[in-house]
C-alpha cells in the first residue's frame, strides 16, 4: 500500500491505524465488520478507537490492500508506517483483516 493524496479514505484510515500500532508496539491489528479495530498489545486485544468499521468500508479496504491475483491468506502490506503481512480470515462467516 502506498499512500498518496488520492488514496481512498479506507487506506488513509489503515495508514493511521498502522502508525498507532507501531507507536504502541502492537504485534497484530484485527479489523472486522461493524466492530472497532483491535490491536494486540502485550498478548491482549485492545480497542483502537470507539468507532466500528462498516462492512462496506471493510470490503473496500480488503479490495484496496489485496494485490490482484494475490493470496488472501498471505500478502504484503507496505506503508509509510512500515511493512506487515496481511491475511483475510473468516471469523464466524464474515471476512476480517489480520495484519501482523
Amino acid at each position: 500500500m502506498t499512500t498518496t493524496a488520492s488514496t481512498s479514505p479506507q487506506l488513509n484510515f489503515l495508514e493511521r491505524l498502522l502508525k498507532l500500532a507501531a507507536e504502541n508496539d502492537a504485534t497484530e491489528i484485527r479489523l472486522g465488520p461493524n466492530v472497532p479495530p483491535r490491536l494486540m498489545i502485550g498478548g491482549q486485544y485492545k480497542p483502537a478507537g470507539k468507532n466500528p468499521i462498516s462492512a462496506e468500508d471493510l470490503a473496500k479496504l480488503l479490495a484496496d490492500v489485496l494485490p490482484p491475483g494475490g493470496d488472501p491468506a498471505n500478502f504484503a502490506v507496505k506503508s509509510a508506517a512500515g511493512a506487515c503481512t496481511g491475511s483475510i480470515v473468516d471469523v464466524e462467516g464474515t471476512k476480517s483483516l489480520r495484519l501482523v
